[in-house]
């Protein structure tokens, strides 16, 4: 989606360590008067190095995009060779932070997949949809 090659790389951090159910025991007592649980899977982290900087703080908008949507069409991808057909891929909003050589490489991209798309600016002009709805009650018109 980015035009070029890039070092990426993902980490899985973990808020425990070996044994989950020994560690939300040790936890339990400032769990519940904080009420909250403070390690588990759902505290967990995916860390994203592009080129070995830490993407939260050193990518920009457009890369950070770039990479969330490539991680959702990678696991669009897993999914279709698991069920042996590709389910309905729904993409909201992805074109505003893109500029038009990754929205362009993002659409094209796609191939043949059932997609539904949504967008609050036009689509780039070398890009034909198969069908277009669009808000009229909206002030410029457009939607969908």
């Amino acid at each position: 989606l980015a035009g070029e090659r890039r070092d990426i790389k993902l980490d899985y951090v973990s808020t425990w360590k070996d044994d989950l159910v020994g560690e939300l025991i040790e936890n339990r007592t400032n769990d519940i008067r904080r009420s909250v649980t403070t390690v588990g899977p759902h505290r967990d982290d995916l860390v994203i190095t592009m080129d070995g900087f830490d993407t939260r703080n050193e990518a920009s908008q457009g890369e950070q995009r770039s990479l969330a949507l490539s991680l959702r069409l990678a696991g669009h991808k897993m999914l279709t060779e698991a069920l042996g057909e590709a389910p309905l891929l729904l993409l909201d909003d992805v074109l505003s932070e893109l500029d038009m050589n990754r929205s362009i490489a993002l659409l094209n991209s796609l191939g043949e997949t059932q997609t539904i798309i949504t967008s609050a600016i036009e689509l780039p002009e070398v890009v034909t949809p198969d069908a277009e709805f669009r808000d009229f009650a909206s002030d410029d018109g457009f939607y969908g």
